[in-house]
């Protein structure tokens, strides 16, 4: 089986730069488009549009089965071979076409049967244009043969296409289909280049045989892992919908769009490494594999503790900045969805780069139907008394119920990850980069104040990491001097 591969394999810094790139692109387009949208929509329109997507988040779900995930390690896994991962591809396509067509016909039942979904009907069928296109534009095989490159520069294009015809179509508060229609073409529409590039890679003209079948136990499971995953993400929109109002979806979507955007960028090494964990392992290099999942464990502790520090103290600056005095009362909802960032970021390690690789998707399975079942509960409970207060509260404590699972997994398997030396050296850095930021800073500009304190907090945080021999550090510093 040699290397008859039509595309070039980059290094892990390589990649992990462009992964970067993208995620700074997707940082960027937000904090342009939500402080505008976010004045012309106001927290109704914000809350309408929200409220679409996440329903049409689940119907996603539903027609991708868990083939994001498995198309990235089968993928993986074949790469070296043109004809096998060609073939790979074309029966998860095959997969992914049927289940698209289950989700169609129950999202057409839902608008014509569910008085909350009729409603809004027209704006749901724009937004579903989501589905398709995350189905045909197979991005799991691109990461899986690690384009990151092409994937950035394709993503950020979509974008700025995206970028303009906001500012074109949504002119006013009325514009809410718009706005919905633009949404999308900026997180998927770029997706029509993966279709029409695929054949540059692969041939789905193959004539080997196509077995579906031996696909379907790990897509499944895979898929009830993305359900639970899609449920206590997306869930909390759509309950705050049938319990509350619009204005309530508005506050609580500004809020989780911050935290999903610092998501992002925290885990982006979980995501670009995936393809390169797997590899490993079929290359039976265990140890450099642990050391992988080791060094991004602690890379992520090393980011996310002091992002969701700041992000806290913060967080009225913030949402003034980005949304204006319309949505004052997102802030506390920021504040308690913060402390997520840690755990999703450690949950994305464990689960996405550590259990999945080496087969044990059952515990993410297992882990992911904990935190579902606990977030339906705590949102039933606390949405109708507190709206998008208690959905953040739901949504905090479900991701540390999701930590703690794996974590009780990870004792299982006699697998040491926790570096309690190093997270009391980056929590100790944080707590004095805190307490002398803001002993020295008060502006009553809100955007001046940000930006003061962000460069203080964050050079006092690295200082102190520094002088504390911190092992991300440590870590930087041994690549320099190789």
């Amino acid at each position: 089986m040699g290397n008859n591969t039509a595309y070039k394999i980059h290094s892990n810094i390589y990649n992990v730069v462009m992964g970067f790139i993208l995620k700074a692109s997707q940082l960027l387009f937000p904090l342009i488009t939500i402080p505008y949208v976010s004045r012309i929509l106001m927290p109704e329109g914000i809350g309408r549009v929200s409220f679409a997507q996440s329903t049409i988040d689940i119907f996603t779900m539903l027609a991708m089965l868990g083939i994001p995930l498995y198309g990235i390690k089968a993928c993986s896994k074949v790469r070296d071979d043109k004809i096998q991962l060609a073939t790979t591809v074309k029966e998860l396509l095959i997969l992914n076409t049927i289940a698209m067509a289950v989700s169609y016909f129950l999202l057409l039942i839902a608008t014509l049967y569910i008085n909350e979904f009729s409603k809004e009907k027209t704006l749901l069928w724009i937004v579903s244009i989501q589905i398709a296109l995350t189905v045909f534009g197979a991005e799991w095989f691109y990461q899986a043969i690690e384009q990151y490159d092409y994937i950035t520069i394709r993503s950020v294009l979509g974008k700025l296409v995206s970028l303009v015809l906001m500012f074109i179509l949504v002119r006013n508060s009325t514009d809410v289909l718009q706005y919905g229609f633009v949404v999308i073409i900026g997180s998927v529409g770029s997706n029509i280049f993966n279709i029409i590039r695929l054949h540059k890679f692969i041939s789905l003209r193959s004539a080997v045989k196509c077995n579906i079948k031996r696909h379907l136990k790990p897509v499944f499971i895979l898929f009830a892992f993305s359900a639970t995953t899609t449920i206590y993400n997306s869930l909390a929109t759509v309950m705050i919908g049938f319990f509350s109002n619009s204005k309530e979806i508005g506050y609580y979507s500004t809020a989780i769009k911050i935290k999903n955007l610092l998501v992002g960028i925290i885990t982006v090494i979980s995501s670009v490494l995936l393809p390169r964990s797997t590899y490993l392992l079929e290359q039976n290099k265990k140890d450099e594999f642990l050391n992988l999942i080791k060094n991004t464990f602690n890379f992520n502790l090393f980011f996310a503790i002091p992002v969701s520090v700041f992000c806290i103290i913060e967080a009225k600056n913030m949402i003034l900045i980005i949304s204006g005095e319309n949505f004052l009362e997102a802030i506390p909802v920021m504040q308690i969805l913060m402390p997520a960032i840690v755990f999703i970021g450690l949950t994305n390690v464990i689960g996405i780069q550590l259990f999945l690789p080496i087969n044990k998707e059952i515990y993410v399975f297992i882990s992911t139907l904990g935190g579902a079942i606990i977030d339906i509960i705590m949102n039933a409970i606390f949405i109708p008394r507190f709206g998008a207060l208690g959905a953040a509260i739901a949504t905090m404590i479900t991701e540390l119920v999701v930590l703690i699972i794996q974590y009780l997994f990870l004792y299982k398997l006699k697998i040491h990850l926790f570096p309690i030396a190093n997270f009391l050296k980056i929590t100790l850095s944080t707590i004095i980069a805190t307490v002398i930021t803001y002993s020295v800073t008060s502006f009553d500009n809100e955007f001046i104040q940000l930006i003061i304190s962000a460069i203080i907090f964050f050079a006092l945080y690295l200082f102190l990491a520094i002088l504390l021999k911190e092992k991300v550090i440590l870590m930087i510093k041994k690549r320099k001097r190789q």
